[in-house]
């Protein structure tokens, strides 16, 4: 697995530090920049983690939310598990006055395919060859 380097660079507008969980055998990858309190992004980076590695791990785990047919169930976990965080944050954080908010990427991993989400920034750029 590659490893992850963060870094900070100047220009005109502030960004704040990422926080950055990898799962050691790559099955989980989420970069998430808090805008506001710093525990939104650790909160979003918990809530993601928990559901998707126990989705991985029981095939007949229970979604609060729709199972998306079209989708692998890697990546509907990974669905799931984005939507629940969104979920906790707005109830814990944003309910009554937003004061938190999570840029994210989060890349999964099973076998032969790589799910990814993103929200905000950062972006990914796939480069395939002959395109």
């Amino acid at each position: 697995m590659a490893k992850i380097s963060e870094r900070s660079y100047s220009g005109k507008f502030f960004r704040p530090k990422p926080e950055v969980h990898c799962e050691e055998d790559g099955s989980l990858t989420i970069i998430a920049t808090p805008w506001g309190n710093r525990s939104g992004a650790q909160k979003v980076i918990s809530t993601i983690k928990d559901f998707f590695l126990s989705a991985i791990e029981d095939n007949d785990n229970t979604s609060p939310f729709e199972v998306l047919t079209y989708l692998s169930p890697t990546a509907n976990n990974l669905r799931v598990s984005v939507m629940l965080a969104n979920d906790s944050l707005y109830l814990e954080d944003n309910r009554n006055e937003y004061s938190s908010g999570v840029e994210l990427i989060v890349i999964a991993k099973s076998e032969n395919e790589i799910a990814y989400t993103c929200i905000g920034m950062p972006h990914i750029f796939i480069d395939r060859k002959g395109f």
